[in-house]
């Protein structure tokens, strides 16, 4: 579905696909009627022969060659409506890079968990497989079509509160790879970008992750600092944020293992710090600024 492309890629497409000889069909959004990644994936299912539907990120890459078998796979063998497999982010020795890969595996792992207890609370396009007949049955994107972004979010919570069967798939061959962003500023948009969509999301799930991150990093810094001011509290202070380094290094080391992925564990005291800062200032400003996205602001 050609959404008003402004690079090459429909002409990458279309060699690679006729090189090939795989048969596809190119539509175009009308886009003085029709506009939003939400209403060209809508029309692309409405034309798709198939019964499933798998959605992959163009700037992401895997390290298996059976990465569609096995979505395919554990799909059919679950007779679920939706399939949520992991994004893993590709990091360096920088610190920002290592930064941004905790943040992945910690939700990441997070949300595998919490989807097996019938809670979930996240989900990627970037990596993500359902049910065509599902999909026309529920109508994810009905009633939000004029918000940008969140086309993956917004499936997640019809998927959730229609009863459908969701399930995870965390094995290694199932696994997609996108690369870090380079630079703070990108990186910021990005994440506003994510929480200004969960905001609007409203699942018990959403709100109840969002409350519990946005309670236990807010409260960290406050509880040194009173450590510092007022010697009572010193001993208090050092304990709770030890705790939580603990639980917190505990996420990172089991899901850094179930994933097998490679850690740069000396940056993780300064990620540590820098997240208690990071994670409030981003919840908040979600709600006021308006993060940009593709050359437009959502």
């Amino acid at each position: 579905m050609d959404d008003g492309s402004s690079d090459n890629t429909k002409s990458i497409a279309e060699t690679f696909l006729k090189n090939n000889f795989i048969e596809y069909k190119l539509l175009h959004l009308d886009r003085s009627v029709d506009k939003g990644k939400k209403t060209a994936i809508s029309k692309a299912i409405e034309q798709a022969s198939g019964k499933i539907i798998i959605t992959r990120d163009a700037d992401t890459y895997t390290h298996s060659n059976l990465w569609l078998k096995n979505i395919v796979y554990h799909f059919e063998n679950s007779d679920c409506d939706l399939l949520l497999s992991p994004v893993i982010i590709s990091a360096n020795k920088s610190f920002l890079s290592t930064f941004q890969q905790f943040e992945n595996l910690s939700i990441t792992s997070l949300g595998m968990g919490m989807a097996k207890s019938k809670l979930p609370f996240v989900c990627s396009g970037a990596n993500l497989a359902y049910k065509k007949e599902s999909f026309l049955k529920i109508e994810p994107y009905k009633g939000n079509l004029h918000i940008a972004s969140g086309d993956d979010m917004f499936l997640l919570k019809y998927f959730y509160l229609n009863g459908c069967k969701i399930v995870t798939n965390t094995s290694n061959q199932a696994i997609v790879y996108t690369p870090a962003e380079n630079l703070v500023n990108k990186m910021l948009s990005q994440r506003l970008r994510w929480a200004s969509k969960s905001i609007k999301i409203n699942t018990f799930p959403v709100f109840f992750i969002g409350l519990l991150v946005l309670f236990t990093n807010t409260l960290c810094l406050p509880a040194l600092c009173l450590g510092f001011i007022n010697s009572y509290y010193l001993t208090f202070s050092l304990f709770t944020l030890t705790l939580k380094f603990i639980i917190d290094f505990l996420l990172l080391f089991l899901s850094a293992r179930m994933f097998k992925q490679k850690v740069n564990w000396p940056w993780l005291p300064l990620a540590f710090l820098f997240n208690s800062l990071y994670v409030p200032v981003i919840i908040f400003a979600s709600i006021f600024v308006k993060p940009k996205w593709k050359a437009r602001y959502i």
